[in-house]
């Protein structure tokens, strides 16, 4: 959910998908009923398992796994950002700094935002988490 609480993110396959699908649902505030929830679609919900949906506390930018070729392997964390004017910039592989050839999973922001926890089977095959720490000013973007 949003930070606003206007905005909420679940991930489904509904019959006829080709995969799980991030979709959103809004209300006009937060004590109003949520709308129908829409798939994301592009860039973000493509044709393989996009899932583990997580906004920043400024929600602008976004997280989700997702196992899309040309990522480190098994299910990767990937990085987008939301733009005032609707559009939502192409997803970012987050990288071998915290991805793997095992499946990540699961991102979680800190509060400030420069703290990613996630879970991840590296290593022992296991699930266990993760903490990958960023520098304050690394953005996703201008």
């Amino acid at each position: 959910m949003s930070r606003d609480g206007k905005t909420f993110f679940v991930v489904s396959n509904p019959p006829g998908s080709q995969g799980l699908d991030i979709w959103v649902s809004r209300g006009a505030s937060t004590d109003q009923p949520w709308g129908e929830p829409v798939n994301m679609g592009e860039p973000v919900s493509l044709a393989f398992n996009d899932f583990c949906p997580t906004a920043s506390r400024d929600s602008d930018e976004f997280y989700f796994v997702s196992n899309r070729p040309g990522g480190c392997g098994g299910d990767d964390i990937y990085a987008t950002r939301f733009r005032g004017n609707g559009t939502i910039d192409p997803p970012v592989n987050l990288g071998d700094n915290v991805n793997s050839a095992a499946a990540e999973t699961r991102p979680s922001l800190s509060w400030d935002g420069t703290t990613l926890y996630f879970g991840s089977t590296r290593s022992t095959g296991k699930a266990n988490i993760y903490v990958s720490v960023r520098d304050r000013l690394t953005r996703l973007g201008p």
